[in-house]
């Protein structure tokens, strides 16, 4: 079994690049560098210096580390060749509680993280769609969610589901928003029951 190796390289604004020492392509490995320059990241995340964790023997080492790994196979596999240069509609976790509690009809909400994640914290009423298992579902996005209906996309931190919103806005979808600050900034500031992982 081979892991994905690689780093987060960083300057003094944040990340800079994703370099990923031996990405498998067409059953070779090459490496491969992913700019971060036109994404943006919560100030209050956190990533160790480097993913070599990620090539040891045991494969994920902690929650974390699957969803830095989820997020470089989703954005390199999928995305690598799409622009990120449109700026992404985004919804505050207050907002999200309010359109929840006061008008949920109509809402989609989708959440990206891995099923490991929900079962420790989650919010009733999104449908959970693992992006390590984006080839099971990417074929049904149009038959499962309208496109023109209002789409609220949420992670751990924002940053899953922000490729998320960028991918389905690329797929038709005209009203996608991404929930800043994920699921944890959700438990922090809204609702303190929801673990924090």
């Amino acid at each position: 079994m081979s892991f994905v190796e690689g780093d987060l390289h960083s300057n003094r604004g944040g990340f800079s690049d994703i370099r990923v020492n031996n990405l498998p392509v067409n059953g070779k490995t090459r490496p491969y560098t992913l700019s971060l320059s036109s994404l943006s990241f919560p100030s209050s995340l956190s990533f160790p210096n480097s993913l070599s964790s990620l090539s040891s023997p045991t494969p994920f080492a902690n929650l974390k580390d699957i969803g830095i790994l989820v997020c470089i196979i989703f954005v390199t596999s999928v995305m690598s060749a799409q622009s990120f240069n449109q700026p992404i509609p985004q919804i505050s976790v207050e907002e999200l509680a309010q359109r929840i509690s006061q008008s949920p009809e109509g809402l989609q909400l989708i959440d990206v993280r891995e099923p490991q994640e929900v079962a420790i914290a989650h919010i009733q009423g999104f449908d959970v769609l693992p992006l390590s298992e984006f080839a099971q579902w990417s074929d049904q996005i149009h038959s499962r969610f309208e496109a023109d209906a209002e789409t609220l996309v949420m992670c751990h931190h924002g940053i899953r589901s922000a490729q998320m919103c960028q991918w389905l806005a690329d797929q038709g979808f005209t009203n996608v928003k991404n929930v800043v600050g994920g699921i944890d900034a959700y438990s922090a500031t809204v609702d303190p029951t929801i673990p924090r992982y």
